[in-house]
């Protein structure tokens, strides 16, 4: 269910203050401006938070965004709202990827998004709204967009385990300072952490107390040729 946030703009502001002043004013008609102003965002799949190899976050909303009004909507910045101070959110951007058909003596190329690593997802960008929800971009009406939205954070708290998983709000902030939210559910992914390796076993016949390992006996080194007495007679 999608939860609409919308901050009363400043023409509803003037009439409310001449209201106030005692100005015969129709407040209705803020209201309806207010209720036209927006801009609807819900959760329409599976969502989720997972842990990148550099242990920082990786995002993935599968959001629909559809202008209910009878204007067209310009974004100013999309942001994702957390339970945690996450200052280090970036939304990826699209990659292309050239390719050379040989046989055609052509070339083709294709747009894709990847998380970061080498073993990061890989998305086509048919699935992916990203380039769709930039800044300056607009939102024509009665038009939904649906997809994946994709991006990544700092660390991944320590705080977030698998089977609790986490509220969010998707913030779209439009040309005229409103700012529109839906909230998700996000899902945790942890990555697995890899077992040490065990160390070589100690002999079952061995002290445990002491090294496993048998110590080496001393050598006892011979006697040289003339022993000592022989030697203490000729000085005598």
């Amino acid at each position: 269910m999608a939860i609409t946030k919308d901050r009363i703009t400043p023409f509803r502001d003037s009439l409310s203050e001449l209201s106030r002043l005692g100005s015969p004013v129709d407040l209705e008609v803020a209201a309806e401006e207010t209720r036209s102003c927006r801009l609807e965002i819900e959760q329409v799949g599976d969502s989720r938070i997972f842990e990148l190899a550099d242990g920082r976050c990786g995002f993935m909303l599968e959001a629909a965004v559809i202008n209910q009004t009878s204007r067209t909507m310009y974004i100013l910045n999309v942001g994702l709202h957390l339970g945690w101070d996450e200052k280090w959110l970036q939304w990826l951007e699209p990659q292309i990827r050239k390719e050379r058909n040989h046989k055609e003596r052509r070339d083709w190329e294709y747009t894709y998004y990847k998380f970061p690593g080498k073993l990061g997802w890989v998305l086509p960008s048919e699935g992916v709204i990203n380039h769709q929800l930039t800044p300056n971009r607009g939102l024509p009406p009665h038009r939904p967009i649906s997809g994946w939205l994709l991006g990544t954070g700092g660390l991944m708290p320590r705080t977030l385990f698998k089977d609790c998983p986490v509220e969010a709000s998707l913030v779209i902030t439009t040309w005229d300072r409103v700012e529109h939210s839906g909230l998700f559910l996000l899902a945790i992914e942890r990555l697995g952490r890899k077992a040490q390796r065990p160390g070589p076993r100690p002999s079952l016949f061995a002290d445990p107390v002491q090294d496993p390992k048998p110590k080496k006996e001393p050598r006892i080194q011979p006697k040289p040729i003339g022993s000592q007495d022989q030697m203490e007679r000729r000085d005598a």
